[in-house]
């Protein structure tokens, strides 16, 4: 009886944890080390000891060394994963590289120029999810690759050297591709053996920024000039984004005036679609071919860059326009030491008040309608997030001071919507009839957000349209 017992319990907790490995809960790799560690668990609280007491300390004895036994096993196993994604081996005259895909990050890899890629990339059962499962390689032309669970073959040619960013079909997961013209470099090493981790766009590091060994160019300066838009006083300053970088690559505006700054991106090539890069902001900023422009308060100076940290500019900010001194501001740049940021850095976009501008708020739904609340400052909208299909009841907060003559009006494309919004709750009703992500801004075009809409079966479409090109520009020229 008592050895029957015993094998009900084994079977009993291999199958609770085979049924943790299906449902994504527990990592493949680690389902082995637990059944082993459950099975001790359960043979141990399973023999006669003489006291209760006795068999409580043994069985949270035996518990706590197949904690540890699991970990040492989870570090090892790491290990050995890490290894297998080190280098390319040459295989029929193409580099064969293997990498793990895991739920919430791409791995980093390091080829070789010149010579043709095969890239397998493993999904494990539980990694691929509503946002990893298309990736974007856009440097290649690889564009919304599905993975599927098992081995994915990805195949491409490196024709230059340089750090490659990739991302998720919605852009918030990154990995990026490095390449040599020499002998490999291991991901997470640098030339010197020195570890560097994965990062944003270069090799940056998780726990900081790395030099990003640029130099941003001060032979030209953009000065922005004093105007008034609609009776508002505000600044207007244009820099363009080209083959060979920012022009003017440093950008000088007043501290207590409204920022209109137009970025024309007239780039022919892996720059012609790209996000703009602000660490002291937390920002990252789509910038598509022709006029993007953006609006801001200015505080302090600062940084910018392109999503692959190939160009670099500086915001400086003065106190007065007609008496910057610009050549002090170009002995200021010229010695700026440009930094690669981990992706965490970008990954929530800080508001004023302190909350995340990726924290949508949510609708609930009640008698066949969804009810949302959202909130708004001076520089920005609370994004939202509603069901496909049902009748919604926007209920967007203007608390005291935060309307402006920019953001007293909002437009919304998608659904044929434009509200002039007044100070406290401001109703706005439509049905959204297709899922995916829609932007929205205010009438002059410069503060945007936008609305997320969840599909019927919890996913959300890869938007083709997302309505951006139909929303105002104060400065399009």
């Amino acid at each position: 009886m008592r050895v029957g017992a015993v094998l009900v319990v084994v079977l009993g907790l291999a199958m609770f944890s085979q049924g943790g490995s299906l449902s994504g809960l527990l990592p493949p790799d680690l389902l082995l080390p637990v059944i082993v560690g459950l099975c001790a668990i359960g043979i141990v609280f399973s023999i006669p000891f003489p006291k209760s007491s006795h068999r409580a300390i043994s069985t949270m004895a035996t518990a706590a060394l197949a904690v540890a036994a699991i970990g040492i096993w989870s570090v090892s196993a790491a290990d050995s994963s890490s290894a297998t994604d080190s280098s390319a081996q040459i295989v029929d005259g193409k580099q064969v590289i293997t990498s793990t895909l895991s739920s919430s990050s791409y791995p980093d890899i390091t080829v070789q120029a010149g010579t043709p890629v095969k890239w397998v990339i493993n999904a494990p059962q539980g990694s691929i999810n509503g946002c990893n499962y298309k990736v974007n390689i856009q440097e290649y032309g690889i564009t919304n690759y599905a993975f599927q669970p098992g081995e994915n073959t990805i195949e491409f040619t490196p024709s230059k050297t340089g750090k490659f960013q990739y991302n998720c079909w919605m852009g918030m997961i990154h990995g990026t591709i490095t390449v040599t013209d020499g002998d490999a470099v291991s991901p997470g090493e640098s030339s010197d053996g020195a570890s560097t981790g994965g990062g944003y766009g270069e090799n940056a590091d998780s726990s900081g920024p790395v030099p990003a060994g640029y130099q941003i160019p001060v032979d030209s300066v953009a000065v922005a000039k004093e105007t008034t838009y609609e009776d508002y006083p505000v600044q207007k300053v244009t820099i363009e984004l080209t083959d060979e970088g920012f022009r003017p690559a440093i950008v000088v505006i007043q501290s207590d005036l409204y920022v209109l700054w137009d970025i024309k991106n007239t780039a022919s090539g892996a720059e012609k679609d790209t996000q703009l890069l602000v660490p002291s902001y937390a920002a990252q900023l789509p910038i598509s071919s022709g006029d993007n422009p953006l609006s801001f308060e200015p505080a302090d100076s600062f940084d910018f860059s392109t999503a692959d940290n190939a160009f670099y500019g500086y915001v400086k900010v003065v106190d007065n326009l007609k008496t910057a001194d610009i050549a002090a501001i170009k002995a200021e740049v010229s010695k700026l030491q440009t930094m690669i940021w981990p992706a965490e850095t970008f990954q929530a976009d800080s508001t004023d008040d302190g909350t995340s501008a990726e924290d949508a708020a949510v609708a609930t739904v009640k008698d066949g309608v969804q009810y949302v609340t959202s909130t708004m400052s001076t520089g920005e909208y609370q994004p939202i997030s509603v069901q496909q299909g049902i009748p919604v009841k926007w209920t967007l907060n203007a608390p005291d001071g935060s309307l402006t003559g920019c953001n007293n009006s909002i437009v919304v494309p998608e659904y044929n919507l434009q509200v002039d919004l007044k100070t406290g709750e401001n109703m706005i009703e439509f049905t959204p009839d297709k899922s995916g992500t829609f932007a929205f801004s205010c009438w002059m075009g410069m503060v945007r957000s936008n609305i997320t809409v969840v599909g019927g079966d919890g996913t959300v479409a890869a938007t083709q349209d997302d309505g951006s090109d139909q929303l105002p520009s104060c400065c399009g020229g």
